[in-house]
């Protein structure tokens, strides 16, 4: 995960990881869950994405980038073919910082098969493990059904191609 983001977006660097904040009363959860609900020809399987949830949380990284880098990582994610938005969304970091992140929802739900492919959920686990996500998450990782599929992927596909 790191090398593709790095690949595309040159100038990113490292910030932070994200956590949730602690349990009522004391703070207020993120609001968002993980999901998957848009066929990704390129993974072979629903691609992830942020959706609002009361009381749910999503554990992720903040990376830094340059202004410059921004068309490029919207080009990466899809979101001038439409297939993911830009979301602004407020994380709390493992410092308990507050900062508003720029975060990729998908724009167009499809609800037919919202199971990822074994190999796009691999590299999800991976980048958790690789960036020291809290093990509890990682088995909430691990817990999430797949298709089966542990082929080749087509990193290059653009993002739009739907099967035929």
């Amino acid at each position: 995960m790191i090398t593709r983001t790095k690949q595309f977006n040159p100038s990113t660097t490292y910030c932070e990881l994200i956590l949730p904040p602690p349990p009522p009363p004391s703070t207020h959860t993120q609001d968002y869950r993980l999901d998957f609900n848009y066929f990704s020809q390129r993974w072979k399987g629903a691609a992830a994405t942020i959706v609002e949830a009361p009381g749910h949380h999503v554990y992720g990284i903040v990376w830094e980038i340059n202004d410059d880098d921004l068309d490029n990582l919207d080009r990466q994610e899809g979101v001038s073919q439409g297939i993911y938005r830009v979301l602004k969304v407020e994380v709390e970091t493992d410092s308990r910082e507050t900062l508003t992140a720029r975060s990729y929802q998908i724009a167009n739900p499809q609800h037919d098969d919202r199971r990822p492919s074994a190999v796009y959920l691999d590299v999800i686990i991976n980048g958790a493990r690789e960036n020291g996500l809290p093990e509890d998450y990682i088995k909430f990782l691990e817990s999430i059904e797949h298709n089966k599929y542990s082929g080749k992927v087509e990193l290059n596909l653009d993002l739009a191609t739907q099967p035929t």
